[in-house]
């Protein structure tokens, strides 16, 4: 499995598109748990080819994968949080909160939940979220692996967020404490 993860995380836009799903099939039956040990870094080489593809492109090219990816990606942050200490005191702290987030040029859409002291996540939009975040795929991704700023992004009218501000605020030091994690 992990030789099969790395020669993925090696390949085009292109490529992914017709080997991701088949691959995500077989992660979900390894168990993102065990791929995660196979391979301490996973979360920051995807973090890293997050960075370096179109996203916008690609979701709009490979819905299907992309949503695929997504589901398990979520799972693997939801492992990441359990075993970081600093990032679940963050989450309990936080409370339960439920985010949407959707591109403005792309079929880009998802969600994540903090509840129980836990996250997790998926492609699917909930119904009745505290917030819905809307932007660009860019800038989405961005806000989700740390490289746009939760609260300077949302000053400079970089997202929009509808929901109330107090339980945006809520969510900075988690999204903060976890996306440090995605930094090399």
């Amino acid at each position: 499995m992990k030789k099969d993860v790395d020669k993925a995380l090696k390949m085009s836009e292109n490529e992914l598109k017709t080997a991701l799903p088949p691959l995500v099939e077989r992660v979900k039956a390894f168990g993102v748990g065990n791929l995660m040990e196979a391979m301490p870094d996973l979360a920051l080489r995807l973090v890293n080819n997050l960075r370096s593809i179109d996203v916008r492109k690609f979701v709009t090219e490979a819905p299907e994968a992309s949503a695929a990816f997504t589901d398990v990606l979520w799972e693997g942050v939801g492992i990441l949080v359990e075993k970081d200490e600093e990032v679940k005191k963050k989450v309990v702290n936080a409370g339960e909160i439920k985010v949407n987030f959707e591109a403005t040029d792309s079929p880009l859409k998802g969600h994540f939940k903090l509840s129980g002291g836990k996250i997790s996540g998926g492609s699917a939009l909930l119904d009745a979220p505290d917030l819905k975040v809307s932007s660009d795929a860019k800038t989405l991704i961005g806000l989700l692996i740390g490289d746009v700023d939760p609260v300077k992004g949302y000053i400079a009218g970089q997202f929009k967020l509808e929901g109330d501000l107090a339980t945006g605020i809520k969510l900075v030091p988690v999204m903060t404490s976890l996306t440090k994690r995605f930094k090399a």
